[in-house]
């Protein structure tokens, strides 16, 4: 949580009930290797934030094989918008 809270405000501008009100806002969840956050034909309707570790974002084509659409590295916020086709 602490590096989620360095990138949000990373000045300590945002007032400590503000931090209150976004934590409360927050699911923490720890994924093993290679589990996914979200698949094919599911509705997902979160944001998630890399607190720690990298995921790899793929699709599978027409021919069952996986391709590599984008890496979310530690610090970064990885939005499914951007994983769906």
């Amino acid at each position: 949580m602490q590096l989620f809270k360095q990138h949000i405000d990373p000045n300590r501008s945002i007032s400590p009930q503000a931090v209150e009100v976004l934590e409360s806002l927050i699911k923490i969840k720890h994924l093993k290797k290679e589990e996914l956050i979200i698949s094919k034909g599911k509705f997902f309707d979160s944001e998630v934030f890399i607190e720690k570790g990298i995921v790899r974002a793929f699709i599978i084509d027409d021919e069952g094989n996986e391709k590599t659409t984008a890496f979310f590295e530690e610090g970064e916020f990885m939005s499914t918008s951007v994983l769906r086709t």
